[in-house]
């Protein structure tokens, strides 16, 4: 930090804006909030050497011992298979680690399957009032809780080269070197490294 990004003295007594927590929580202050749910994740990201992810979508309702458990049992395998073959990979950096929502069904056995293969993992957590709680098997430093679902949405695309929607309760990934954007799509526009499709689950 340089000199110019030091907290002055308070010789004032006046608060700076960026410490005013009744501002900073005011309508006015929503850009800042917006900006920093994409800038703390980014931060967080490099500090603890996050390369790229793959990402699971799906039901937060979904429970191990219910009648899909099947799909549980499903995904908590992929998840950690993925991490056993990307933790081989060469670099100094983490490739490939699962990230989720966050909550509980899919996106925990996806954590879960991770986490018991020894690598790390990543909860992209919204505030909900009653079903969506941050699962147990989020690695520490890589847990965030949103405000807003598109920033939410944005950050599980940052990084990821594995993506796809969910529409059913099925664990949904793809593999690959491969992403689905809708923004792409109707920009028309590309990535050098990246091919436009999408895992059917």
């Amino acid at each position: 930090m340089t000199s110019s990004d030091q907290t002055p003295p308070a010789e004032t007594g006046l608060p700076l804006a960026y410490h005013d927590a009744e501002f900073l929580d005011s309508d006015d202050a929503r850009p800042i909030r917006i900006l920093s749910e994409y800038l703390q994740p980014l931060q967080s990201f490099r500090t603890h050497r996050v390369h790229d992810t793959i990402v699971f979508f799906g039901s937060a309702r979904l429970e191990e011992d219910g009648p899909l458990g099947a799909y549980y049992a499903q995904a908590r395998e992929l998840a950690r298979l993925l991490t056993v073959w990307s933790k081989g990979l060469d670099g100094k950096a983490d490739r490939f680690m699962v990230c989720t929502g966050g909550g509980g069904g899919i996106m925990e056995a996806a954590n879960r399957g991770a986490a018991e293969a020894g690598g790390r993992t990543i909860g992209l957590n919204i505030g909900l009032p009653h079903e969506q709680r941050p699962n147990p098997y989020i690695s520490k430093g890589l847990g965030f809780e949103f405000r807003y679902f598109f920033m939410r949405k944005l950050c599980s695309a940052r990084w990821t080269r594995s993506s796809r929607s969910s529409r059913s309760r099925r664990p949904a990934s793809s593999a690959g070197r491969c992403w689905c954007s809708s923004t792409a799509r109707a920009t028309g526009t590309r990535s050098s490294t990246s091919r436009p499709w999408s895992a059917t689950g």
